[in-house]
């Protein structure tokens, strides 16, 4: 029986000819040279400047986003408070405690935050009454009601 498999010692034909070696792979197949250190050290640097550049601009993004967030959580906060930003300021509130596990704004949570606030501190709420403070000093009693005078009266009296 013939076997149509080859056989082993038989060396076989390359398919194609071998390419002519080129410079790049006359460098390779060289010993490392200072020119190969410094070209291995400029593609290090290059990969080095563009990680710097992707972290730069993801922390661009991040504060973008951060702002976002917050200016959401305001929008909804100040449905009830006379100035949202008070969610932050005055409440004590962080972003975080406000947002889902995904990163958007969880709104029942900032209704409730807004709540608790305004049961403290119900100055705050936007149709609160605001009280404007006395600033004069001492005793202004009904001017004129208690001694029956007027100022006519007082400048006929000078005369």
């Amino acid at each position: 029986m013939t076997s149509t498999a080859p056989d082993p010692t038989t060396p076989t034909p390359p398919a194609e000819p071998a390419a002519e070696p080129t410079a790049d792979a006359a460098d390779a197949s060289a010993e490392p040279s200072e020119d190969d250190g410094r070209a291995g050290n400029a593609e290090a640097a290059r990969w080095r400047t563009r990680l710097r550049t992707t972290e730069a601009e993801l922390t661009t993004a991040r504060t973008r986003l951060e702002t976002l967030q917050r200016a959401e959580v305001e929008r909804l906060a100040s449905d009830t408070l006379a100035q949202g930003s008070d969610v932050f300021t005055v409440a004590g509130i962080a972003l975080d405690e406000v947002l889902t596990p995904e990163g958007t704004v969880d709104a029942d949570l900032v209704r409730m935050a807004v709540a608790q606030l305004v049961a403290t501190r119900p100055g705050l709420h936007k149709g609160a009454k605001q009280v404007a403070p006395d600033v004069g000093q001492g005793n202004r009693g009904t001017a004129g009601a208690s001694s029956g005078r007027s100022w006519s009266d007082i400048i006929a009296r000078v005369r």
